[in-house]
């Protein structure tokens, strides 16, 4: 729901500044940081690239015959969460801010408050969520998995008043409280309502190994679900 909610939020900005067809493989109209040089020119080859592998798929060849350009509304949805955490990464700035707003909006109008929303917060979560959903698609162990390079929570922390050091291991317990930033609440408390029910079915059921070790080493303690609702 993440990667939904993010790819139409880039579309729609970016198509909002760029309107013309294909703007978004132009180099010009991306971030004019000298250091992001060889990232944008990765973000315009991968686009191309997923032009010309999708081309004969009936939506994107459609766009291709009648419209002579493919929306980045259409494109981006081949695209793989590690794509797009390039291509936001790679937008400029004023950009990067808006689509942090709209995130930070929709939290606001949810929880009735108001907080600021940065483009580094989004930055870290969505790194986070890219190595979350890659353990996951590769099937491999998920429950200990931790990030290498955990990134920065503090602005996270103080912003949903998690404790900081509950939530900078990079663990399972660290992107499930990041995402109650970018998730509707409904979805999100559904969310942690099915994970809560999960977590209490298998409760009994490990003989090797004590259900608290392991629930220690995804970083949830006893109250994590109401600590974070």
């Amino acid at each position: 729901m993440f990667e939904a909610s993010l790819k139409s939020k880039i579309s729609y900005r970016f198509s909002e500044c760029y309107s013309d067809a294909n703007t978004y493989l132009i180099y010009k109209n991306y971030t004019r940081d000298t250091s992001k040089l060889k990232d944008v020119l990765g973000v315009i080859a991968t686009l191309s690239s997923t032009l010309k592998s999708k081309s004969k798929n009936k939506t994107i060849s459609h766009y291709l015959d009648k419209h002579e350009g493919v929306p980045l509304r259409v494109l981006v949805k081949y695209l793989t969460l590690g794509n797009i955490n390039y291509l936001f990464s790679c937008l400029n700035e004023s950009l990067r801010n808006k689509i942090a707003k709209d995130f930070g909006d929709s939290y606001n109008r949810d929880y009735c408050c108001r907080i600021q929303f940065t483009t580094e917060m989004l930055d870290n979560i969505l790194k986070t969520a890219n190595f979350f959903r890659n353990v996951c698609a590769h099937e491999e162990r998920l429950y200990n998995y931790k990030l290498n390079n955990p990134s920065r929570s503090r602005a996270i922390s103080q912003t949903l008043n998690v404790p900081v050091n509950e939530i900078d291991k990079g663990n399972v317990y660290s992107i499930v409280v990041f995402l109650k930033l970018v998730l509707p609440k409904s979805d999100y408390r559904e969310f942690i309502g099915e994970l809560d029910d999960l977590i209490k079915s298998y409760s009994n059921g490990f003989s090797s190994a004590s259900f608290n070790e392991i629930m220690l080493a995804m970083g949830f303690n006893e109250n994590w679900n109401v600590e974070i609702i």
